[in-house]
C-alpha cells in the first residue's frame, strides 16, 4: 500500500476554516515523506480543536506494519477499534501527492497480459527491470485529505492512512502480492467529508464517509514518474516531473 508522500505546500495553501491553529513543530512543504517520518495531518485535540500538526507515520511501540489501516478491521481489531470511535482518534492527513510502485512483484499479481492492456507494453518492460513509480495528485496538484487514525505512544504522536477496496483503475497498479484479488487504496476524503470523518459522535456511520470518499477517487490521477527520479541522487523535482511512455495510459483511479 502507499508508503511514499510528499508535501509541497505550507499552511496559507490550506482553508484556514480547517483548523484553528497551526502547531509550532510542523515543518512544510516536504518532499519526501516516508513510513517513521512526520506526516502531516489535522487532529482533534481536546483543549485546542482541531490543529494542523505533525504526527511520526506508524506506531513506534508495535512490531507489526501500521501505517495502513484496512477499512474492515477498523472497528474490530485492538489497534484501531478505540481510535475510530474517539474524536481524538481520527484525522485528515494533509498530502499533496502520493506514490505507488510498480515492479516485478505487482506484475506478476497483476499478470502481464492485463498490466500491458491497463498500462501498455513500455510501462511493463520497464517494469522488469526498474520499479516504476505512479504519483496520485489532484489535477490542479493542491493539497489534498485521507482519512486517517491518531495515536499516542509514550510522548510520540503517530498516525496512519486508512485504506480502502481498490477502484479497477487503482487495481492495474497497485495488489497486495500475497492476495493479488485484493487491491487496496488510501481513502481519499474529498474536503465536504472532511467535518464527517472527524466527528464520529455527530457522524456515526463512518463507513458509508470512506465509501463516497472512494466514489470520488476520480479526483485522483495517476501520472508516471521519470524513470530513476525516485532515487536518492534524484533532483528535488524530478519525483514531480510526468514520463510519457511511447504508448499513451489513462491517468484516473
Amino acid at each position: 500500500m502507499c508508503n511514499k508522500a510528499a508535501a509541497r505546500y505550507t499552511p496559507p495553501d490550506l482553508d484556514q476554516s480547517r483548523f484553528s491553529r497551526v502547531d509550532s513543530s510542523l515543518e512544510l512543504p516536504r518532499r519526501h515523506i516516508a513510513p517513521t517520518t512526520p506526516i502531516p495531518a489535522i487532529v482533534n485535540r481536546p483543549s485546542s480543536g482541531r490543529v494542523l500538526t505533525s504526527l511520526r507515520w506508524g506506531n513506534p511501540a508495535t512490531p507489526y506494519s501500521t501505517t495502513n489501516a484496512r477499512d474492515d478491521r477498523l472497528d474490530s481489531a485492538p489497534t484501531w477499534k478505540g481510535l475510530l470511535a474517539s474524536p481524538t482518534g481520527r484525522c485528515i492527513i494533509v498530502v499533496s501527492a502520493i506514490f505507488e510502485p510498480f515492479d516485478k512483484k505487482t506484475l506478476a499479481a497483476v499478470g502481464e497480459a492485463a498490466a500491458i492492456k491497463a498500462l501498455g507494453g513500455a510501462v511493463v518492460q520497464a517494469a522488469k527491470k526498474d520499479t516504476v513509480w505512479h504519483r496520485g495528485h489532484l489535477k490542479d496538484n493542491t493539497p489534498f485529505g485521507i482519512a486517517g487514525l491518531a495515536g499516542k505512544a509514550g510522548d510520540v504522536d503517530w498516525g496512519a492512512m486508512a485504506t480502502v477496496p481498490a477502484t479497477a483503475r487503482m487495481a492495474e497498479i497497485h495488489r497486495p502480492v500475497k492476495s493479488p484479488a485484493e487491491g487496496r487504496q488510501v481513502a481519499y476524503l474529498p474536503p465536504k467529508l472532511w467535518d464527517a470523518w472527524l466527528d464520529p459522535v455527530g457522524h456515526p456511520d463512518w463507513h458509508d464517509v470512506l465509501m463516497e470518499g472512494q466514489a470520488r477517487s476520480s479526483d485522483i490521477h495517476l501520472s508516471l514518474v521519470p524513470m530513476g527520479a525516485m532515487k536518492k541522487t534524484a533532483g528535488p523535482d524530478e519525483m514531480f516531473q510526468t514520463w510519457t511512455p511511447p504508448r499513451g495510459q489513462g491517468t484516473l483511479f
